[in-house]
Parts: structure tokens; C-alpha cells; sequence
């Protein structure tokens, strides 16, 4: 869902650039950057999305090759920090606390709306190899009782995500862009058969080798 409205909050402004005339050259060749992401583990319990706790600060690098104005190809690595997390899972009984440290390969396609000379729109899709680690402190909420896990995993995962980007110059170019991969309810601690993932949001710089 926040995917879904942050892309309607670029569509405005990124939309007056559509009277632009274009000033670079043709978008083609090879480019490389990072920055800096926001994370929250999130998971759905009885249809709701339950972020349990503090978001932590990562960073970011990629890399890729943009083909023409609209396709790119692109490798990355995230690593998410560590964030704590804690929800009550009713079905069993229990309040979890968990420190989730999450960091991703990923291979991905963006599709690219240009918007004018500095402006554009894109999505990306594909899959990321991820490794995460969940520090887990289980409560039962009818005793004293409590116990301590360490989980880690690793597993392949489709990731998805939207942005907007603007060009500064010939070479740079700034993105912000959220994005969304889908981890195991064992990192993120939810109800049965419940989904759990990862949301980022990123601010990256990125130079253009053309």
C-alpha cells in the first residue's frame, strides 16, 4: 500500500516536466551509485499491516546498464541495519521482541517513464538472494514464562518497487524510491500462513558513465 501512494505523491510534480525540451544526450550506457535506505519490517495479522517497531538506517550500492530511455538491467546489494521489532501473536499465546538484521543481492529490471528532459518514473521488479538473522525473545502472555531464539535464513525472493528520479546534469542523477521484498514469517514473527517483508525506502546518487 505505501508503495502504491508513494507513487501517486511523484506523479504531480514529476508530471510538470512534460513541457521540458531535451537537453542531454540520448540515456544509454553503464552507471553506479548507492545511498542511504530506511527500513521496517512489516507482517499482516487478520489483513492488517503491523510494522512492530523501530526502523533502522541502512545503506545501498548497485549498478546496471540503461539500454535506452525506458529499460534498464541492475545489480545491487542492501544491507538494512538492524532494527527491533515487536508484535502480539495472539494465536499462540505470546508478545515477541526481535532485533532483524536483513541484507540482500538482487537482480532486477526497471521500467522507466521519462517525464521531459529531467524527470522520470519507473518501476523495478525481479529477485534478490536475501540473508537475514532474528534475534527473538518470546513472552506468553498468561505467565512469567519466557524463552530466547536466534533464527537465520537465507532464500530467494521476488522484490518490487517504484521511484522517481531527476537528472542534475549530463553524469548525475538523484533517485528516492521505496521497494518491497518479501522474507520467511520465521525472520519477521506473524500468524500462520501470514506474509512478512521488508519496505525500504532509499535516497541514492548515481553517475552515468556516457
Amino acid at each position: 500500500m505505501k508503495i502504491f501512494i508513494a507513487l501517486l505523491i511523484t506523479l504531480p510534480p514529476a508530471s510538470l516536466a512534460l513541457a521540458q525540451n531535451a537537453l542531454f544526450p540520448p540515456t544509454e550506457g553503464w552507471y553506479a551509485g548507492g545511498g542511504l535506505i530506511y527500513s521496517e519490517a512489516y507482517t499482516m495479522i487478520e489483513w492488517y499491516e503491523v510494522d512492530g517497531g523501530d526502523p533502522s538506517v541502512g545503506f545501498t550500492v548497485n549498478g546496471g546498464y540503461q539500454f535506452n530511455d525506458f529499460l534498464a538491467i541492475e545489480l545491487g546489494y542492501i544491507n538494512a541495519g538492524t532494527q527491533e521489532y515487536s508484535t502480539i501473536l495472539f494465536d499462540l499465546d505470546s508478545r515477541v521482541e526481535a532485533d532483524i538484521s536483513v541484507q540482500a543481492i538482487q537482480s532486477t529490471a526497471l521500467l522507466i517513464w521519462p517525464l521531459g528532459s529531467y524527470f522520470e518514473l519507473y518501476v523495478r521488479a525481479g529477485g534478490a538472494y536475501w540473508k537475514a538473522d532474528s534475534k527473538q525473545r518470546w513472552s506468553f502472555l498468561d505467565s512469567s514464562d519466557s524463552t530466547n531464539k536466534n533464527i537465520s535464513e537465507t532464500d530467494f525472493a521476488g522484490v518490487f518497487g517504484v521511484g522517481a528520479g531527476v537528472t542534475l546534469n549530463e553524469n548525475w542523477h538523484v533517485r528516492l524510491e521505496v521497494q518491497d521484498i518479501r522474507l520467511s514469517s520465521e525472520i519477521v514473527p506473524g500468524e500462520a500462513g501470514t506474509d512478512s517483508s521488508l519496505e525500504s525506502w532509499a535516497v541514492q546518487v548515481q553517475y552515468r558513465f556516457w
